[in-house]
């Protein structure tokens, strides 16, 4: 079977914006990392042990995006991001996958956990998001 790599430029994210509408600030994002995310290992080793033992625990998945400041009304990254970083009434639904039927699609709910905006001289101005899925990654396929 043959080896389906896909170009970044066709993939999206999508995240709720505070009046849980979905918005795609895929145009704004350079890199998002994270995905589909750590799961927690529970050291259970006894004194007698060689070696570590481990059981699998909860899912702990954080997501890190980066990009370009846009504060385009209702669908610009800083518009949507620092809407959400103060946001605490209910998590924010989230995907990403790549463009077109039959892909893969992770989803969830998260929480904007930190949100920066650090421009410097003669650059583009930069954002970093830190999101905290509350729960778990679901994958699917679209």
């Amino acid at each position: 079977m043959a080896t389906v790599h896909y170009m970044s430029t066709n993939s999206i994210f999508s995240l709720a914006d505070s009046s849980a509408t979905p918005r795609d600030i895929s145009a704004d994002i350079t890199s998002i990392d994270g995905l589909p995310g750590e799961r927690e290992m529970q050291d259970h080793t006894a004194l007698g042990d060689t070696g570590r033992k481990h059981l699998p625990g909860l899912d702990n998945v954080t997501i890190t995006l980066e990009g370009f400041f846009d504060d385009t009304a209702s669908t610009g990254a800083d518009t949507v991001l620092s809407g959400l970083r103060t946001f605490a009434t209910n998590a924010s639904a989230f995907f990403f996958q790549p463009i077109g039927t039959g892909k893969r699609k992770f989803a969830g709910t998260c929480w904007v956990n930190d949100y920066v905006v650090a421009p410097k001289v003669g650059e583009l101005v930069p954002f970093k998001a830190t999101l905290v899925v509350d729960g778990v990654v679901i994958i699917t396929t679209s």
